[in-house]
């Protein structure tokens, strides 16, 4: 199903379509991306925001003590470097900066985008209690 979707409105190659604007592909996109997020918008508001959010605190209650264990083994592991929480949190989810590249911190695939699925603010505040607790 997708593939046919994505052919309905992909070009064979780039060149394809430099030259010419093709205005049908354009809007069946436009309606395929707002069909897609107007369907996703529908199945969130159906299931229970609050049930989300203890769902997603309890996960991530079983976590804390091992993504804590893990910012401690990253911190001492480059002691050498000063980082601030947000920049834990963003080497966490896997967010480059020019201060802390992704082609660089990406390399160590222990600590890079391994805590994606958690909430980046309850990271930041994990590792700035953690920075603290290291200092």
């Amino acid at each position: 199903m997708v593939c046919a979707l994505c052919c309905s409105v992909a070009f064979p190659s780039a060149s394809s379509c430099v030259d010419d604007l093709d205005e049908s592909r354009s809007l069946r996109l436009k309606d395929l991306l707002s069909d897609y997020f107007d369907k996703r918008r529908d199945l969130s508001q159906m299931l229970a925001p609050v049930y989300i959010e203890e769902l997603d605190k309890y996960k991530f209650s079983d976590w804390e003590n091992q993504i804590r264990a893990d910012i401690r083994s990253f911190l001492s592991n480059r002691s050498d470097e000063k980082f601030s929480g947000r920049a834990v949190a963003r080497i966490l989810h896997g967010i480059g900066s020019p201060c802390f590249p992704a082609q660089i911190y990406g390399r160590d695939r222990r600590y890079w985008r391994k805590y994606i699925q958690f909430d980046f603010n309850q990271l930041i505040r994990l590792a700035t209690q953690e920075i603290i607790h290291f200092k």
